[in-house]
């Protein structure tokens, strides 16, 4: 997957997982539970793009989610199998 059009994730929280399935299950959830934008990449530069500036190393696949305070995101995408990696 590569970066889309869309605006990118500037300082989202970021996940890694254990699979791009669980990774896209991840991106589907936040949107339709929260309406937050994310997005899934299975290549550590395109994450690094979208993100703007993350200083350690990502571990594909990795997701990052619109940054918000109101919302879970952790506990959901341990659900299914990845976890936070920092924002």
């Amino acid at each position: 997957m590569s970066i889309s059009d869309k605006a990118p994730i500037a300082q989202g929280e970021i996940f890694e997982f254990k699979t791009m399935e669980g990774a896209e299950q991840f991106v589907a959830e936040v949107k339709r539970r929260f309406g937050l934008g994310a997005e899934a990449f299975d290549d550590a530069d395109a994450a690094y793009a979208a993100h703007g500036f993350f200083p350690f190393e990502l571990h594909p696949p990795v997701v990052i989610v619109e940054r918000s305070n109101q919302h879970d995101t952790e506990e959901l995408a341990e659900s299914c199998g990845g976890e936070w990696v920092g924002h």
